[in-house]
């Protein structure tokens, strides 16, 4: 069985790993932006918020991410996305991800939120495990929210609060070192 990974802030010297990732997988458009180059791979880990930007690391190489975003401080409200390399996929990682960085989130971090929301297409069932295996629940249908190239899909919303039941797992190891 293979060791469980670790869940931390992206580093800059996980650029390579990044655009490698972005380029191997079409379904990662939404969830990385655009990136030629490590150099522009190196500048969106920059970017990003070490407390609310997290890799997913397996022996030492980042290969999948979890992002809160779409922060809203005075609502206690966050956008949770997340996504996972194919050699990372099917090992319930993801899940056991998700599930830690929002019970950190939601419980631990300096500025706790009381809400977070997730979204995926009606026709992805894998995330749609991921989110209910993390205690999310859901809240409806948007249709048609969104577009890929030139096709529009439904969305189904989801949400986890500060009140709501706390799943059982296993958690993977947050650090901040």
């Amino acid at each position: 069985m293979p060791e469980d990974p670790i869940i931390r802030p992206w580093r800059t010297s996980d650029a390579p790993a990044l655009l490698r990732h972005r380029r191997a997988a079409s379904d990662l458009e939404r969830e990385l932006p655009p990136m030629a180059d490590v150099s522009q791979a190196r500048a969106a880990i920059e970017a990003w918020p070490a407390d609310r930007r997290f890799a997913i690391v397996h022996n030492g190489v980042a290969i999948g991410g979890i992002g809160v975003t779409r922060m809203d401080r005075l609502n206690q409200v966050g956008w949770v996305s997340y996504w996972m390399s194919h050699q990372g996929r099917g090992k319930g990682w993801t899940k056991r991800g998700l599930a830690t960085i929002a019970d950190w989130m939601l419980f631990l971090s300096p500025q706790p939120l009381f809400r977070l929301e997730a979204g995926h297409r009606v026709d992805n069932l894998a995330s749609a495990r991921v989110a209910e295996f993390a205690g999310f629940l859901p809240e409806g249908i948007e249709r048609q929210k969104l577009a890929y190239h030139g096709q529009r899909f439904d969305t189904r919303r989801l949400a986890r609060l500060r009140t709501d039941p706390v799943p059982r797992y296993e958690p993977l190891e947050l650090q901040f070192t």
